[in-house]
């Protein structure tokens, strides 16, 4: 169990090189399955990391390598999921279905074609996925101060604040109360759940 600042963190994820490294191939090959997702990543990479654990009970109390493990698999499972983006034409995640969306109104057609005629732009998107995940890091460790703040802040404060935007999130994608509604009820109904 660690506790501490950024550099803490930072020797935590070096000492445990090999989860890192085993998580993060782990996050890669379940991003390539197509629809997946990042949250099934996330748990198998933490049950993973538990189970190959020697203090199984520290997990859920604040094990770092839990949170290692479950972050490694979620960071890189966006650049497996951009394998079959690219490469088939079908989209890995949500957010790669936004990008085939915006491929196909470009007039770039995802799949082999796109090695054959458009290499240049595959090696942008990989470059720029390796780059905002430096960047990412980056912005992450410079304000964490800033950020962790915000978990001192009161549920009666943050939860009206949520909801308000959620509800007006539900209403704004097509414009009828029904939805908000529906989401009202769905919210209370996984609140009692």
């Amino acid at each position: 169990v660690v506790s501490g600042g950024r550099i803490d963190g930072i020797k935590s994820v070096v000492e445990n090189w090999f989860l890192f490294l085993r998580s993060a191939v782990l996050g890669w090959g379940i991003g390539v399955i197509p629809g997946v997702g990042g949250t099934v990543a996330n748990f198998v990479a933490y049950l993973q990391a538990k189970q190959t654990s020697s203090d199984q009970e520290s997990f859920g109390e604040g094990n770092v390598k839990g949170v290692i493990a479950s972050e490694a698999a979620n960071d890189a499972k966006d650049g497996g999921s951009m394998l079959p983006t690219l490469g088939l034409g079908v989209p890995g995640s949500a957010s790669t279905a936004v990008l085939l969306g915006a491929f196909i109104l470009h007039g770039v057609t995802p799949g082999p074609l796109l090695f054959q005629e458009n290499l240049q732009l595959v090696f942008v998107i990989v470059f720029a996925l390796v780059i905002s995940n430096i960047l990412t890091s980056l912005i992450g460790l410079v304000s964490i101060n800033p950020l962790a703040k915000l978990t001192k802040i009161s549920i009666s404060t943050l939860a009206p604040i949520v909801i308000v935007i959620g509800l007006l999130g539900s209403f704004v994608i097509r414009g009828n109360f029904a939805d908000v509604l529906l989401a009202g009820f769905f919210g209370v109904f996984g609140f009692a759940m």
